[in-house]
């Protein structure tokens, strides 16, 4: 795993719409994007984290494979999720957080809390992790939010149900 803090996204984690953005305008992103100013660092670090964009902001394959396929193709989320997986903030979450436990948003907060030792920090993590939850990698293994309850919402992680055998090849 990278090491870096595990609030990488701080309280700006990636959503579709910038993805969809990011497809659309391709070479010309860095000028016709909408992003605010403390969102567009998040997203390239993002783009970074999942190979789709370098540390000199080219193109790796990845982003090839989201300008042909786009946003359709399960496989897409699974390598980005793959890739994702060495970042601090998505490693942290596949490493302490069990398949098939539904955890509060307090609960999360009380994990992250052993982790991160800032007031906000388990708060905005706990957040990132729910927005996060919206893009399909909720399907691939990410987790899901799956209701609410007098404490926030509930997060589950569930398995990927249906894996794409290209995808298992890739990543061994």
């Amino acid at each position: 795993m990278r090491k870096g803090s595990i609030d990488e996204y701080g309280t700006h984690p990636v959503k579709l719409e910038w993805i969809k953005e990011f497809i659309k305008h391709k070479e010309e992103f860095d000028v016709k994007h909408t992003l605010g100013s403390a969102m567009l660092p998040m997203f390239k670090k993002f783009l970074r984290n999942a190979e789709i964009a370098s540390t000199d902001n080219g193109w790796n394959g990845m982003a090839e494979l989201l300008f042909r396929d786009e946003l359709d193709a399960e496989y897409i989320w699974a390598l980005m999720f793959s890739n994702l997986a060495y970042s601090s903030q998505f490693g942290w979450l596949i490493k302490n957080l069990r398949f098939g436990v539904t955890y509060s948003q307090n609960e999360m907060k009380d994990v992250l809390s052993s982790f991160i030792t800032s007031k906000t920090g388990p708060a905005n993590i706990a957040n990132s992790y729910r927005r996060i939850a919206e893009l399909p990698f909720s399907k691939i293994g990410f987790g899901e939010v799956v209701g609410k309850n007098t404490e926030g919402f509930l997060f589950v992680r569930n398995a990927w149900s249906n894996p794409d055998p290209r995808v298992v090849l890739i990543v061994c």
